[in-house]
């Protein structure tokens, strides 16, 4: 087991990245596809804690598209 210390933005950031990934992901590989479905769980668990409220990170010119 791992531990580690992320920014509120840094979750969010993650949780966008394995999104993307799973999104993008080949399914004939339903093992790995079904790993990154529960680091997604656990990510989205983390965000529902979170304190700070969320602010989509769209809103943020920084990542602006």
């Amino acid at each position: 087991m791992h531990t580690l210390e992320v920014t509120d933005e840094q979750l969010e950031l993650l949780h966008q990245s394995v999104n993307s990934w799973i999104n993008s992901f080949s399914h004939d590989q339903p093992d790995v596809l079904r790993a990154g479905k529960a680091l997604r769980a656990k990510i989205d668990h983390e965000l529902t804690q979170s304190s700070t409220p969320r602010t989509p990170m769209s809103s943020d010119p920084m990542f602006a598209q």
